[in-house]
């Protein structure tokens, strides 16, 4: 008896959909800012954008702008004369799998010497842990222009038949694909706009950090003792039915 029987993993290539953050592309990092500027003045509430300048995909967090003035063209658009932000970049990224881990609470073959069949419903996804100065969202925006799309916590859903053998427990465990990166963040600030005047602090260091891959999940079946984790339910919810 195989005491883990490895599923499926399904891969989704990526696509570009609306819900995905938008990323915008200019020619210099300058006229990035005079772009972010805008769309921050368009709309306050937002202080995170994406950019591509010249190939390299920056994020821009934490973006404030004044003008203490008050001059400037009448809606208000052009008349920022600075500006602070945060600046992200990756410095390295790679797929890689992730560890297994439980998705389900451990079944028991509460009839003995018959073997019985156990339908599950898992509700489960596979979650990452949030790292100080992570920006996951930037990690989504990156994996689209390397290849697979990604999600804060990658979740699979449907029927699964597993088989438990007599006298025996078993339990559901599941491993998915990570977006792995490096990524590195600086202080930055333009006192007045137009001309490159942009003042950057030094690059942090480099920042580790997973985000899951879109429909790449696996699910095991284990049914070795020492094989399971008895203190552990795995995910949100998990239903059992014996057939």
């Amino acid at each position: 008896m195989r005491a883990f029987i490895f599923l499926s993993t399904i891969l989704a290539a990526a696509v570009f959909a609306e819900k995905n953050p938008k990323v915008h592309i200019y020619d210099t990092l300058d006229l990035a800012i005079d772009g972010v500027t805008n769309l921050a003045a368009a709309s306050p509430e937002t202080t995170s954008f994406y950019v591509l300048v010249q190939n390299d995909l920056f994020g821009i967090s934490k973006f404030k702008a004044e003008n203490p003035s008050g001059t400037g063209s009448p809606d208000g658009k052009l008349a920022a004369i600075s500006a602070s932000w945060v600046q992200h970049k990756i410095t390295k990224h790679e797929v890689t799998m992730g560890e297994w881990k439980p998705a389900s609470c451990v079944f028991l073959n509460e009839y003995g010497a018959m073997p019985i069949s156990i339908a599950i419903t898992p509700s489960s996804s596979y979650r990452i842990v949030p790292v100080q100065d992570f920006n996951s969202e930037l990690g989504a925006v990156a994996a689209l222009y390397t290849g697979p799309g990604t999600a804060g916590a990658d979740a699979k859903s449907g029927i699964w038949t597993f088989n438990l053998p007599a006298y025996t427990l078993g339990q559901v465990w599941l491993q998915t694909l990570l977006a792995t990166q490096n990524q590195q963040f600086r202080q930055c600030f333009r006192k007045f706009r137009g001309g490159a005047n942009i003042e950057c602090g030094e690059w942090s260091k480099d920042v580790l950090g997973d985000v899951p891959v879109n429909n790449a999940v696996s699910y095991g079946w284990r049914t070795l003792y020492d094989k399971l984790d008895l203190d552990s339910c795995g995910g949100d919810a998990w239903t059992s039915k014996k057939t």
